[in-house]
């Protein structure tokens, strides 16, 4: 299965198929139904959020989700809607999954709907 390339400077986030926390009943504490990234790579070999720069960099939506793990941490949970590119990465806090997808992704605080307080 494909899995986003992590940046080497993140150190505590674990990237791992998304099939691997579909299987239980996780609490959503944020969500944003739609939002269109720019990646690179494909879902064979990897891929990762890129720049227009990037060579063979395309626009697609996704779909992000902010989920515990089961246990007292959470996951920055998403996929594309056509379900071809997905990804999930642990973290700590809440504010370490939102801050995750800011720098991954260029999503802002205010761009969630936020579900629940952690």
């Amino acid at each position: 299965m494909a899995q986003a390339i992590a940046p080497a400077e993140r150190t505590k986030s674990a990237c791992r198929p998304l099939s691997s926390v579909v299987r239980q009943q996780l609490t959503v504490y944020a969500t944003i139904p739609v939002r269109r990234v720019r990646i690179a790579g494909d879902q064979r070999s990897g891929w990762s959020a890129a720049e227009p720069s990037d060579s063979g960099s395309f626009e697609i939506d996704f779909r992000f989700t902010v989920t515990d793990d089961g246990n007292a941490n959470y996951l920055l949970v998403y996929s594309s809607h056509d379900n071809m590119y997905f990804a999930d990465t642990w973290h700590e806090t809440l504010e370490g999954a939102l801050d995750a997808a800011r720098e991954e992704f260029g999503i802002e605080h205010g761009e969630w709907t936020m579900k629940y307080a952690a």
